[in-house]
């Protein structure tokens, strides 16, 4: 089963699209994305994680959340503001494009990090806030 992640706005619409899911920046690891948001001094990928309802992984982490919200790494309903994101999602991009040779599937990288800012500069221009989510 292929991994991905993908974009949640904070409220459906029609004139967004919101259905691209990055298989190639989901195979990352979590290290590889922290040590790369350090070293940007930017938000770690993962920390805008937020609840997939159609996902198993989204039950594993409830049974795991200890219901106070400053001590959960996940939190159900936790939205991020599309400024935040994109300063991630660009610094990304500037590492993947930087490092290429030493990154595996770095164009494909590039490429779906490029999808996510097209989506979160559309969510920025309506107001919505997001998360990501992964399944």
């Amino acid at each position: 089963m292929d991994v991905a992640l993908y974009i949640v706005p904070e409220k459906k619409t029609d004139n967004i699209d919101t259905s691209f899911k990055a298989n190639a920046l989901a195979t990352l690891s979590d290290e590889l994305l922290v040590e790369i948001a350090i070293s940007m001094e930017v938000d770690p990928l993962m920390s805008f994680l937020g609840k997939n309802p159609d996902s198993d992984l989204g039950d594993f982490l409830n049974i795991l959340d200890t219901g106070d919200e400053d001590s959960s790494i996940y939190s159900p309903d936790k939205w991020f503001s599309t400024a935040d994101g994109l300063n991630t999602i660009g610094a990304l991009k500037k590492y993947a494009v930087d490092n290429s040779a030493g990154l595996p599937e770095s164009k494909q990288i590039v490429s779906e990090l490029e999808q996510f800012e097209t989506i979160l500069n559309a969510l920025s221009t309506a107001g919505l806030r997001w998360h990501l989510a992964m399944e």
